[in-house]
């Protein structure tokens, strides 16, 4: 809000008390002034952004942080929920895109990398899908989605033993005996132990 007329501060300061309050579409209102009055304060732009998210206007959503990126090109966030926009549009390419510019910015960023992962299985790249869920686990032990999709990439290509290998692994570090249980069941049905494989899923609840 540096440089910012005293009036545009006041609407700001009532747009970020209606979104404190979860009154989004009041917020959204004030914003909305504020943009037709200057379309060049990045706080407008990214929380409009945010707000359309939420509300699923997705095409207002893509706009709002297009424009937030051209005012702060650095901020790995705008990138980031702009690719949660773009993948709810089916826009796959794209969101891995903003995911990969997320990475680039914040390598430590386990969740950009389990969403670029995610986003690689729904366009049938195995290898990067696995890439990325690896190293969202790596970033973060105990990230049972990561786990799960991973699974997943193992399961549909026959990996059998990077299931196995991934399996010794989720049982050190996740507590979700549901989600354990279950995969243990699908290898012990691979390996062909249906009586294990039985007692294993009948444990799940």
């Amino acid at each position: 809000m540096k440089n910012t007329p005293i009036s545009l501060k006041s609407l700001l300061l009532n747009a970020n008390k209606a979104l404190a309050e979860k009154k989004y579409f009041e917020g959204k209102s004030i914003l909305e002034k504020i943009n037709s009055l200057n379309t060049n304060i990045f706080e407008v732009n990214y929380n409009l952004g945010l707000i359309n998210l939420k509300l699923n206007n997705l095409d207002d959503a893509t706009i709002n942080f297009e424009k937030a990126i051209k005012l702060n090109p650095g901020l790995s966030n705008i990138y980031f929920n702009l690719g949660i926009v773009l993948d709810r549009k089916k826009d796959f390419n794209l969101a891995i895109k903003n995911f990969q510019k997320v990475i680039e910015i914040d390598p430590s960023n386990a969740q950009a990398s389990y969403n670029l992962g995610s986003l690689y299985q729904e366009v049938f790249k195995r290898k990067e899908a696995e890439k990325h869920l690896k190293k969202s686990i790596d970033l973060n032990p105990k990230f049972s989605l990561a786990y799960n999709n991973l699974f997943d990439v193992y399961d549909r290509s026959n990996q059998t033993e990077k299931f196995k290998e991934l399996l010794l692994e989720a049982k050190n570090n996740l507590d979700d005996k549901n989600l354990l249980n279950f995969y243990s069941g699908m290898y012990e049905y691979k390996s062909k132990n249906y009586k294990v494989a039985i007692d294993t899923l009948e444990k799940i609840k």
